[in-house]
């Protein structure tokens, strides 16, 4: 996660939400590397954080319920990642998440001239 957000310019990564998983434990490097803020969502509290509870229904369209992520190859989650990223979603006029974020990268590089 943190090599993916450094390669983002700058004004494009200022926050991050999470749950209360362990895998983020390390949330201090954004914050000390990247100047990113971090928060948490409180526990038992899953509408906090409506969007990673839909994203986590989108993993089990393709994974079975049991399977844990550290059993899958890096090209198996990169995979996933791309399927999620690239579903056209009715709530963006069914364009994708990746579609909708590149287009957005590039108003902003534009806008501040680079």
């Amino acid at each position: 996660m943190f090599n993916a957000l450094a390669q983002l310019p700058e004004h494009m990564r200022k926050s991050v939400t999470f749950d209360n998983g362990l895998e983020f434990t390390y949330h201090e490097l954004l914050q000390q590397f990247l100047n990113m803020k971090t928060y948490f969502c409180d526990k038992h509290s899953p509408w906090q954080k409506g969007s990673i509870e839909r994203h986590n229904a989108m993993l089990h369209w393709w994974l079975p319920k049991n399977i844990k992520i550290s059993q899958l190859t890096e090209q198996e989650l990169f995979d996933l990642q791309n399927k999620i990223n690239n579903r056209p979603r009715k709530i963006f006029g069914y364009q994708s998440a990746a579609e909708l974020f590149y287009r957005n990268m590039q108003d902003q590089q534009h806008f501040i001239g680079e």
